[in-house]
């Protein structure tokens, strides 16, 4: 049993360098893991490598729309679309 079975991660990032390091030990882990890259061949690559427990999307993290093609991303752009409107309601700061 593993310590991140029954869950599930976004790793953004993850098809290679440290981001590619966290989705291989979420997966030895137990994790159900969700690559999100632009670099399409490498995250493909490693989710097939991985198997079923790792899916990869294509997507550009700096995008609202590429959110909206995440599953769970909805979530995600809503908070941001908050939180930037909450920081148009505050004072500016004088130095």
């Amino acid at each position: 049993m593993g310590r991140l079975d029954d869950k599930v991660a976004i790793v953004t990032g993850g098809a290679r360098g440290t981001g590619e390091a966290i989705v291989r030990r979420f997966a030895e882990e137990g994790a159900k893991v969700l690559i999100v890259d632009v670099l399409d061949d490498l995250g493909n690559a490693v989710s097939s490598e991985l198997g079923a427990s790792v899916e990869f999307v294509r997507g550009d993290v700096t995008s609202e729309a590429d959110w909206e093609t995440v599953p769970g991303g909805e979530r995600a752009v809503g908070c941001t679309r908050r939180a930037r409107e909450q920081r148009r309601h505050l004072a500016p700061v004088s130095r």
